[in-house]
């Protein structure tokens, strides 16, 4: 019979730690994002490529799940929506996850996979750049990951003056917000620091300026999406054979510099599907 999970059980089947691990699994074992099926975008409203609604569909399968996840973007809240999963061998569908549950495990989790391998070492301070449900949900993955950090979080209404202190100081920075214009300066961003965005998948919107993404190493899910769909990139004109996967990070790590490394995410089918994968096994099996 199809299980519906819902929001409460869907966060609490698989912690953000497991889930970082299920994907880094993923990627060792061959998974390749480069090779993986687009989203869909579907505009809702009189502006199509507005700051108004919008659907999303994202598919994508492995060896033991496939799965879909249709969410609304831009309603209240925000993050809408559902994730159907299926077993891959039968094609049975087994449940209907919360994907706005999904999503919030999802996403800290594809951060951490990035942060365990562009960290230096373990951070000391790290810098949260939006109040949302993403901003409180990488607080507590990095608070799980490195548990002597220190965190800031701040908002729209922190001072330019007191943006630009934190990001000198910040050793990780994670960006989550819904901005369209660069958070901060990008040269206060220190060398031996890292820098993650997850808060936009807009080709004409950005949370980085080009004065970091010049300097930077910068690490993405996939370089055929980022280009797409990654601002943060795409305005400040970046070449793709200067991108490393995550895929290749997990595998071979990153040469050694003396530069920020930068990891954008726009959010990826396969992800979903990994870690609805992990959460639905867990939940079938009690």
């Amino acid at each position: 019979m199809l299980r519906f999970v819902d929001a409460l059980e869907t966060a609490g089947a698989c912690s953000v730690l497991e889930a970082a691990d299920a994907l880094e699994t993923a990627l060792r074992d061959g998974l390749d994002p480069e090779n993986q099926v687009a989203r869909t975008s579907v505009p809702v409203g009189d502006e199509p490529h507005g700051r108004g609604g919008e659907l999303l569909l994202m598919p994508a399968t492995t060896t033991d799940y496939s799965a879909v996840k249709v969410l609304s973007i831009g309603g209240e809240p925000r993050v809408q929506g559902v994730c159907v999963v299926f077993d891959t061998r039968t094609l049975e569908p087994l449940a209907v996850l919360d994907g706005a549950a999904l999503t919030l495990v999802r996403t800290p989790a594809v951060s951490l996979v990035a942060i365990r391998r562009l960290v230096r070492r373990a951070p000391e301070r790290a810098l949260i750049m939006g109040t949302g449900p993403q901003g409180a949900a990488h607080a507590e993955a990095i608070r799980q990951q490195y548990g002597g950090v220190e965190i800031v979080q701040v908002g729209r209404s922190a001072s330019a003056a007191s943006v630009a202190a934190e990001v000198a100081r910040a050793d990780l920075i994670c960006c989550s917000t819904t901005a369209a214009e660069p958070l901060f300066d990008g040269a206060a961003v220190r060398d031996d620091a890292v820098v993650v965005a997850v808060g936009s998948h807009r080709p004409n919107e950005r949370e980085l300026d080009g004065a970091l993404v010049s300097r930077a190493q910068i690490v993405v899910e996939s370089r055929a999406s980022a280009l797409q769909e990654a601002g943060d990139l795409i305005l400040a004109g970046v070449a793709p054979q200067s991108l490393r996967n995550l895929a290749e990070l997990v595998r071979d790590g990153i040469p050694s510099s003396n530069r920020p490394r930068v990891f954008t995410s726009t959010g990826m089918s396969w992800q979903d599907t990994v870690v609805a994968g992990a959460i639905v096994r867990r939940v079938l099996a009690t």
